[in-house]
């Protein structure tokens, strides 16, 4: 009855020892899983997110280069647009320059021809007068000495 009794008693700690086993290893293969699961979960989380900040770098960078390409290109056509206006307001500055230049010579040279012209009258009507009055003093002397 004793050794019955201590059988039954040993299969019962034998039971028991089994399932505090199972229940250790379950418990362990549970924390193992979920460990590997947290750590699964923290690698692709920290992949996301470097994938995330990389593509965010990426259009970062595209947009400055994009937004360089085109102050760069928009200060280009500026500057083209200013030496363009300033070649052609030179270009027009020249050209009044060289109108009034030739404008003030054509003047110059009227005045001179005009100046020359009157000296040329004034001396022809001198030249005219003083020969009327020769030829005047002259029939007065001829009158004179024939009476």
């Amino acid at each position: 009855h004793c050794d019955k009794h201590l059988h039954r008693h040993s299969i019962v700690v034998v039971i028991i020892v089994v399932v505090i086993i199972v229940v250790v290893v379950v418990a362990v293969i549970i924390f193992v899983v979920v460990v590997i699961i947290i750590v699964i979960v923290v690698i692709f989380v920290v992949v996301i997110i470097a994938i995330i900040v990389i593509i965010i770098v990426v259009i970062i960078i595209v947009v400055v280069v994009i937004v360089v390409v085109v102050v760069m290109f928009v200060v280009v056509i500026i500057f083209v647009v200013i030496v363009v206006v300033i070649f052609v307001v030179l270009i027009f500055v020249v050209v009044v320059i060289i109108a009034v230049i030739v404008i003030i010579i054509i003047i110059i040279i009227a005045i001179i021809v005009i100046v020359i012209l009157i000296f040329v009258v004034v001396v022809i009507v001198v030249v005219i007068v003083i020969v009327v009055i020769v030829i005047v003093v002259i029939v007065i002397v001829v009158i004179i000495v024939v009476r």
